[in-house]
């Protein structure tokens, strides 16, 4: 964030050029990361809420290290490649030196693929069969209060189905509406000036922050994860049994 801030308020790139490379590795590496923990989300509700049994058997602490540690690798590793093989793309603008990357053609399809649709398909995919499964359970949920006589069972039912459609349904939306502009200008580089480009990165990156918020407001399981980090109970040999309200 600083090199960005920077970048905001200062004319020229001051810190070099070794430091600018360094700065889209991170840049590009953690957007997609950021990006991609969300798919991994998705996919994770999906597991818990179809196979229940097999996900309390299988997904381990060791196991999950594993996933993100493989998915860090590969993202790492496709930004250097997709770095490397872009070519020196900083534009002499207003100064001798810039630190701006424009993706050319094809790996603007390339990014726009890796970073954008096959996360957000995942998400989409998954996300929507774990509204499926909660269809189906709060209809039989109901065909038994139907049975019971139980008005009230019936429409806190009703009432959980609605909020998780509309949960599912802006999570989705901030996503694409977050991502989707600049994966379209980078796709139209040529025909659009570089500075909307930067623009655009920014509000990528937004989604980093929003997400969060989203989850905070929404998930009772993310709040109460939050409040054990903030307030350093995540040290605690027994942080996973901690019931905070």
């Amino acid at each position: 964030m600083p090199f960005h801030l920077s970048r905001m308020i200062e004319s020229c790139w001051i810190f070099g050029m070794t430091v600018c490379l360094f700065f889209a590795l991170i840049t590009f590496s953690v957007t997609g990361i950021s990006i991609y923990n969300v798919a991994l989300i998705a996919i994770d509700r999906y597991f818990a809420i179809s196979n229940p049994f097999l996900y309390a058997e299988k997904v381990s602490v060791s196991n999950i290290c594993i996933v993100i540690l493989s998915m860090w690798i590969f993202l790492v590793s496709y930004t250097s490649a997709l770095l490397y093989f872009n070519g020196n793309s900083t534009g002499l603008i207003m100064c001798p030196e810039q630190c701006l990357f424009v993706l050319h053609e094809i790996w603007s399809l390339v990014d726009l693929v890796f970073i954008f649709v096959v996360p957000c398909s995942a998400i989409i995919l998954f996300y929507a069969l774990v509204f499926v499964i909660a269809k189906k359970h709060a209809t039989a949920i109901r065909e038994i209060n139907v049975q019971s006589k139980g008005s009230k069972d019936m429409a806190d039912s009703m009432k959980s189905e609605r909020k998780a459609a509309k949960v599912l349904s802006i999570l989705v939306s901030v996503f694409v509406a977050c991502l989707f502009p600049y994966f379209v200008s980078t796709l139209i580089s040529n025909a659009i000036e570089t500075q909307l480009i930067y623009n655009l990165s920014i509000l990528l990156q937004l989604n980093s922050t929003i997400n969060p918020v989203i989850y905070a407001l929404f998930y009772p399981w993310f709040r109460k994860c939050l409040k054990i980090i903030l307030t350093l109970q995540i040290f605690r040999r027994d942080s996973a049994l901690l019931n905070v309200q």
